[in-house]
């Protein structure tokens, strides 16, 4: 006996399902970011693939723009309700652009990525307007 002892937590750690595809069935965008790099770069053990990276970074900028997007009609909705109501609106001088997005970093980070890889034709066909699409909802986000 080599004296191992596995401990339950860890049994039950590798007992977790394990596969690539989680994050972005999850919608999950720190961890689709996580793994786009990994795909991006072939990195721990990943095969490269660019293609894919590319879907996950880009779906990962889509989710938090629209997340935002919904977020700010949510807060126009609000102050247009509490302006009607004679009061005042209690979200003024929110957080900026970034409002709504609990992964407001992920989203500037994709959004970034998915743009370098759209203009240069990484993973697929180069798409220039794409990409300006991208960084300027990057911009944006101050």
């Amino acid at each position: 006996m080599l004296g191992f002892h596995a401990s339950p937590i860890l049994l039950v750690l590798r007992s977790l399902p394990r596969t690539p595809s989680t994050a972005q069935e999850d919608h999950h965008p720190p961890s689709m970011c996580q793994l786009a790099g990994l795909l991006y770069w072939g990195h721990r053990g990943f095969v490269r693939d660019q293609p894919r990276a590319r879907g996950l970074w880009d779906a990962a900028a889509d989710m938090g723009l629209r997340r935002q997007a919904a977020a700010a009609a949510a807060a126009a909705a609000a102050a247009a309700a509490a302006a009607a109501a004679g009061g005042t609106d209690p979200s003024s001088g929110g957080a900026g652009g970034a409002a709504g997005d609990p992964f407001p970093h992920d989203t500037v980070g994709a959004c970034v990525a998915a743009a370098g890889m759209w203009l240069k034709g990484e993973g697929g066909a180069a798409n220039h307007s794409r990409a300006v699409e991208l960084y300027e909802a990057a911009a944006a986000q101050g």
